[in-house]
């Protein structure tokens, strides 16, 4: 369920006349002000915090981007930086690699 009002009224109106007749997500971008518990206690599944961490991000990668801008090196910056195999660690590589090894044909 996705509400583009500013508060999570829709969303209570709505669960409270829903049932639990199945699981429910909802996306509460236009409500931040609503604690996560409300959610909890109308019996919401799942909440999707749908841009935060995007947006988070973008003062961090501004920053960076300043830096190297400024500095004209990567030096300082790389070592704040987590390494390159967290990245690969998050998109769980291990596992794509995997697939690879079983599902691609081997080139002689």
């Amino acid at each position: 369920m996705h509400s583009k009002r500013n508060t999570a009224e829709e969303i209570t109106n709505f669960m409270n006349a829903w049932g639990d007749a199945c699981p429910v997500v909802v996306v509460p971008t236009m409500y931040p002000d609503t604690p996560t518990q409300h959610f909890e206690e109308l019996g919401v599944s799942l909440v999707i915090w749908a841009n935060h961490l995007v947006r988070s991000s973008i003062g961090a990668m501004q920053e960076t981007a300043r830096r190297i801008h400024d500095e004209r090196s990567i030096s300082s910056v790389d070592k704040e930086l987590p390494p390159v195999a967290e990245i690969f660690r998050l998109q769980n590589a291990s596992e794509l690699k995997e697939a690879e090894t079983r599902y691609l044909p081997i080139r002689s």
